[in-house]
């Protein structure tokens, strides 16, 4: 399975949980031996496609938020 599914699953399944960019990449590396780098792109490509949301904490760090389907047809 590709990594960009096994993000959006894993956002999906723990929605509406909001998930860090290290957490991803330390998924990525451990559970589904990808690189940590590519998590991070791949996050990129599913806010560009509007199916995770990125969510800056207070010190602007990114998270990420899985984007339900009803709110992708309103916007």
């Amino acid at each position: 399975m590709s990594l960009k599914i096994l993000i959006l699953n894993h956002l999906r399944d723990t929605y509406p949980k909001i998930t860090h960019k290290g957490e991803l990449e330390r998924k990525a590396m451990i559970e589904w031996q990808f690189e940590g780098d590519n998590a991070a792109r791949r996050c990129r490509e599913l806010v560009n496609e509007k199916l995770i949301r990125p969510v800056f904490d207070e010190k602007h760090r990114v998270q990420y938020q899985y984007v339900p389907y009803l709110e992708r047809r309103v916007n």
